[in-house]
């Protein structure tokens, strides 16, 4: 993996940069693609770097990267989602699962 230089804008609620500060939060999963592998964002001062990202299926993501995403549940991601998303969960969607790690 080689830096892309590029440095990216991820939001993040207040809690879950808590949870990426402290480790327990290795990956965001999104809608939409917003880093590709090797580019950099920050939470605070701290940066990160994007070691893997790919598209799949969200109900995947819930059920074997929860942990990843800073839960210790499937059912605690759902909610967290649906509480994002006005209520929707649709297992079938297609997502970006981003991974990274602290520089």
């Amino acid at each position: 993996m080689t830096l892309t230089g590029r440095e990216r804008k991820i939001p993040f609620k207040e809690f879950m940069k808590v949870k990426i500060l402290l480790g327990k939060k290795i990956a965001t999963t999104r809608s939409r693609k917003v880093a590709d592998v090797g580019d950099v964002f920050l939470v605070e001062k701290t940066k990160f770097v994007v070691v893997e990202e790919g598209r799949q299926e969200l109900n995947r993501v819930a059920k074997f990267f929860f942990t990843e995403e800073g839960f210790d549940s499937t059912e605690e991601f759902i909610a967290y989602w649906k509480d994002l998303h006005r209520k929707k969960y649709n297992p079938a969607q297609v997502v970006h699962y981003h991974e990274f790690k602290k520089l």
